[in-house]
């Protein structure tokens, strides 16, 4: 079952790849809060009260600015915009 899983995980990271060589800027999130960190992921306390993970291998985080660099589709899919 675990190779069915990262051949899954593949595929998305070559569709994300295609998205990102379509030269699409990516969105950009402020944010209040770093609440956690784990390895692979920030979670973010949002500006309108909500906490969202954002995976560390999509995203670029600006801890001073407090913003967050979102591809447009994940962007999306979180209701940042």
């Amino acid at each position: 079952m675990g190779d069915i899983a990262d051949d899954h995980a593949m595929r998305l990271y070559d569709l994300d790849d295609e998205y990102m060589d379509r030269g699409r800027e990516p969105v950009t999130v402020v944010y209040r809060k770093l609440m956690r960190t784990t390895e692979k992921a920030w979670c973010l306390l949002l500006g309108d009260g909500r906490a969202e993970w954002f995976p560390k291998s999509q995203c670029t985080l600006d801890r001073e600015e407090k913003i967050l660099l979102v591809p447009e589709w994940l962007a999306y899919e979180k209701e940042v915009i």
